[in-house]
Formats: C-alpha cells, structure tokens, sequence
C-alpha cells in the first residue's frame, strides 16, 4: 500500500511538471474581452485592445485611442516584462499574469495608484 501512494504521488509531481509554462502558454495572439479597476468594468471602447507574443521574445500591442506598442518582452515567475523599443528611451514595463490558461489571460496592473485587470481570450 506505501508503495501504491508513493507511486501516485511520483505520477502526480510527474503530470504537473509537465504541463506548459505561462510563457509557453502566453506565445499567439490575444484579445481583450474587459478591463476592470477596483473591481468595476470601465466603459472603454477595447474592440481593438490586444498582444501578439512570439516565439522570438518580441510583442507587440494595440490599445483605444490609437495606442501602440511593440518590442521585446519575458516571463520571470508571474511577471510578464516588456521593453517598447518604438519609444526613444525604451523602458521596461512589468505587469501581474494573474491567470493564464490555454484560451484565457488575465493581467493585473497598477495604473494611478488603482488596481486594473485586463481580461483576454486568446484569437
């Protein structure tokens, strides 16, 4: 019976080592479906809010108000890092990925001292 337990144990670490990691998870193209602050969806027009990520390192972003963005980026635990390289002192962004799964994004971020989610769903 130990030996039963110990098994599964092993095949259970063994099956959860190897499922994708969020920066495999991340890589395609995703769109966002709302934007929440302090728990409440903003009224914004976000039909052409989105990120592509590829295999390279590299992103690029469209936002509301003809917004743009575009450069390298990496996943380091949570954190999704990015550099716009369109601007001409690059600077480096980190963002929360508090939820990612096959079809499914969602990122935290701080904005003025308040709390945003984006919500996405992959394209």
């Amino acid at each position: 019976m130990k030996k039963l337990v110990w098994a599964l144990l092993w095949f259970a670490c063994a099956w959860t080592a190897c499922g994708p990691t969020p920066e495999e998870l991340l890589k395609g193209s995703w769109k966002a479906i709302a934007v929440e602050e302090e728990d409440s969806i903003l009224q914004v027009d976000i039909s052409t809010v989105g990120f592509t990520f590829n295999d390279q390192g590299r992103y690029t972003y469209s936002g509301n108000l003809n917004y743009h963005e575009a450069g390298s980026y990496y996943v380091e635990q949570q954190y999704l890092y990015t550099t716009d390289t369109t601007k001409s002192t690059p600077a480096t962004k980190a963002v929360e990925i508090y939820f990612i799964t096959p079809d499914s994004l969602s990122i935290k971020m701080k904005d003025n001292g308040k709390t945003r989610m984006m919500k996405c769903v992959r394209q």
